[in-house]
């Protein structure tokens, strides 16, 4: 091979090394694809977790779509449609839809933010994904972010992405939340998404973010809460759990009482700070208030107390399933309230975030609390 030849191969070797994008790139790279760009994505989403405290298992379609200001979503049962003046909700289980002003958050913000907070990211492979019946060429990313927990424990998120190469979109996704050390038994938690269409640009037309009301749809002020669980309007079963110092802590207890009892990991902070300000607000009026943490809680006692949680913090027991707690979606994540008789009078049935704390906010006053 004379020189020229030699050199015209090394300086395609260069080429080729320069161009070469690194996990941290294409990651950005993502992030910059869904700002901006009118999408409408279609995907199946699942999620599992296991503890020696439960077992959630969910499978779903959801569709986005977003262009500007503009955003839909069709997720659970309900459609969100903003026009950037008008936020729409309707419920197919409830045939009810209401006007609320305003936009919402961007619905692809998992993806803007998809670079923050990565300790570790690495390119596996490139594979093609089947897509609308055609193979698109994607590389296979994987990305670990840290989860300090009280002590010396920590838990990770190992997440993987099969990355569009062409146009920088997630087209399938699994995650899985591990601990680090074999002394953390919090369980794992398993989340994945798998595309099924995707259009962009101008094939996102403007009708997705206009709403018609369905024929005979009512309008209310307010959407109602999730389909009833079928604890409504009964006792509530008897439980036998413990606090943190392994105090017994008895349902049976809780007669002559308004109660609210939250269920959930002790991370979700939203819903565990709200029913903690509700314990504090209305423990003088002999409301009780309890959290049953639904994940692991070894180890949490400091972080309670730093926390500055005052309400009792209580382990779910074996029994303490979806099923026997009336949670028909299968996910033992939410709000129950019961009046003095014992019988609940709200159940969120899965639901979390602001709508909930109205809720129990209207349950609590019907119950005669103030």
């Amino acid at each position: 091979m004379d020189r020229w030849n030699v050199l015209v191969l090394a300086a395609a070797a260069v080429a080729r090394a320069g161009s070469a994008q690194t996990a941290t790139e294409i990651l950005q790279k993502v992030s910059g694809a869904y700002r901006g760009t009118a999408l409408d994505i279609e995907w199946k989403e699942g999620y599992e977790h296991q503890s020696p405290a439960s077992q959630n298992n969910t499978q779903a379609p959801i569709r986005m779509a977003q262009a500007g200001a503009k955003t839909r979503l069709e997720e659970y049962g309900m459609l969100y449609v903003s026009d950037g003046v008008h936020n729409w909700q309707y419920s197919s289980a409830f045939h009810e839809y209401a006007d609320n002003k305003g936009m919402m958050a961007n619905l692809f913000s998992r993806y803007l933010a998809l670079p923050r907070g990565v300790q570790n990211a690495r390119i596996l492979r490139e594979e093609p994904l089947t897509l609308q019946g055609s193979a698109v060429p994607c590389y296979v990313i994987e990305v670990e972010r840290p989860r300090n927990l009280p002590g010396s424990n920590q838990l990770v998120t190992r997440e993987t992405y099969w990355i569009d190469k062409a146009r920088y979109l997630v087209l399938k996704s699994t995650s899985s939340t591990l601990p680090t050390a074999p002394d953390v038994p919090g369980g794992t938690s398993q989340r994945g998404i798998q595309v099924t269409r995707v259009a962009s640009g101008d094939a996102v037309p403007d009708s997705l973010f206009q709403f018609t009301p369905p024929a005979g749809a009512k309008l209310v002020d307010r959407i109602s809460s999730t389909p009833q669980s079928p604890l409504y309007g009964k006792p509530f079963p008897e439980f036998e759990w413990t606090d943190l110092q392994g105090n017994p802590y008895s349902t049976k207890s809780l007669s002559g009482h308004v109660a609210v009892i939250r269920f959930g990991s002790f991370y979700s902070d939203a819903d565990t700070s709200f029913v903690e300000l509700l314990h504090r607000a209305l423990a003088p009026k002999g409301v009780i208030v309890w959290d049953v943490i639904t994940g692991r809680t070894s180890g949490l006692q400091s972080e309670v107390q730093r926390l500055g949680y005052t309400m009792p913090m209580l382990a779910a027991s074996p029994s303490t399933t979806a099923a026997a707690l009336g949670f028909g979606n299968g996910v033992l994540t939410g709000v129950v309230v019961l009046d003095r008789s014992g019988k609940v009078v709200y159940h969120s049935n899965g639901m979390t975030g602001t709508t909930l704390q109205q809720d129990v906010v209207t349950a609590l006053r019907d119950a005669g609390v103030w």
